[in-house]
């Protein structure tokens, strides 16, 4: 659902505009997402505090690519947590003492861009979750529980026969 400001929220961006097998394999991680990570969506333009980490990272050596691709900002509390989702990125490339970094598996990471058809073949990006380094011990916990969840499920390109 939008946000007052009209801005659609990332199942409007990223899932509701098409019916195909990567929407649809999207929707079934996004629910999945949203259900191990506790994260609330904050739809819009960043926030203050996510405003603060894209600064980060943006100041990081990641500022020659696009550490930034397909960003989404949620928060847990009043934790801010800044997602990106880029092509030929990796944890590594993530350098800052200010800010913590944690990847999300594929198949409970939200975009997966590059769709394959071959099931459980890589995705053309990864899913990166962002904070400050003040709050590692909280996204440590959000990775822990999207790990567990990622366990149990199917490769991230899977499509349910229903679904194709």
């Amino acid at each position: 659902m939008s946000n007052p400001n009209g801005y659609p929220d990332y199942v409007e961006r990223n899932i509701a505009f098409a019916d195909n097998p990567e929407t649809k394999s999207r929707a079934r991680r996004w629910e999945e997402f949203q259900r191990a990570s506790g994260l609330t969506e904050i739809p819009g333009y960043p926030p203050p505090k996510h405003r603060a980490l894209i600064n980060e990272v943006e100041r990081s050596k990641m500022r020659l690519t696009m550490p930034l691709d397909h960003p989404t900002y949620f928060e847990l509390g009043n934790m801010a947590i800044l997602m990106a989702e880029p092509y030929h990125t990796n944890l590594e490339d993530y350098t800052s003492d200010k800010i913590y970094v944690v990847e999300v598996p594929f198949n409970i990471a939200l975009w997966c861009g590059g769709w394959r058809d071959e099931l459980g073949e890589k995705p053309g990006t990864k899913c990166f979750l962002i904070t400050s380094i003040l709050k590692k011990r909280q996204l440590d916990e959000v990775s822990a529980r999207l790990n567990e969840a990622a366990k149990k499920l199917p490769p991230w390109n899977y499509i349910g026969e229903d679904d194709k």
